[in-house]
């Protein structure tokens, strides 16, 4: 029965993995969500017993802790695939291109702030929580969600200059990513950053 914990599953590509984790009912599916009363999480989870809905904030190093505890509880102390899926934006900000922003070091930090907490801050905090459990697992597979928009390559073709603090968490995070694959998969563990293409994640 293999089992999985993903991160940000409340909505969008998160949501989407746990109801398609969950109609193969050998795999035990654990949603980590900061609010565990969230509909449509709790909706899927209604109707599939395999899904479990366990509290955990990745930007909070304590609370994600918490849910590493939780799902070792169910998955009995292992864990085979970690999805680190969570992300946040200033969408306030999002249009900005960075000749735009401004000389004020207040404003620019809460601009980068949510991307760098979920993506960089929460995927270390998150990776190394549920790390203990990947190494019992049998798949050892620990995947971050990546974004084309941090390809300097696609950035320069597509001419696409906005979204300056969430390109740059995703590109600090591919790194970081690399680094946890340098080091560990020596140990038979594999980890990856995934760019999932253009997706419509509108409810």
């Amino acid at each position: 029965m293999p089992s999985y914990a993903i991160t940000g599953a409340s909505k969008g590509i998160g949501l989407e993995f746990i109801r398609q984790l969950a109609a193969n009912t050998d795999n035990t599916v654990l949603a980590i969500v900061r609010n565990p009363k969230a509909s449509n999480i709790n909706e899927v989870a209604s109707t599939n017993p395999n899904v479990h809905i366990v509290k955990g904030d990745v930007t909070d190093p304590k609370s994600i802790l918490e849910a590493a505890s939780s799902a070792s509880t169910i998955t009995g102390g292992k864990l085979d695939v970690l999805i680190h899926n969570s992300n946040a934006v200033d969408s306030a900000t999002m249009g900005l291109s960075p000749s735009q922003f401004p000389f004020d070091a207040e404003a620019v930090q809460k601009m980068f702030e949510p991307p760098l907490a979920t993506a960089i801050y929460g995927g270390l905090w998150t990776t190394n929580a549920f790390l203990p459990l990947i190494e019992k697992g049998t798949l050892k597979k620990i995947v971050h969600i990546s974004s084309a928009m941090a390809l300097p390559d696609l950035i320069k073709k597509s001419g696409i200059s906005y979204a300056v603090a969430y390109s740059a968490a995703k590109a600090g995070m591919n790194v970081q990513v690399a680094k946890y694959a340098a080091e560990l998969t020596p140990k038979g563990i594999k980890v990856l950053a995934l760019s999932p293409g253009w997706v419509d994640t509108h409810d």
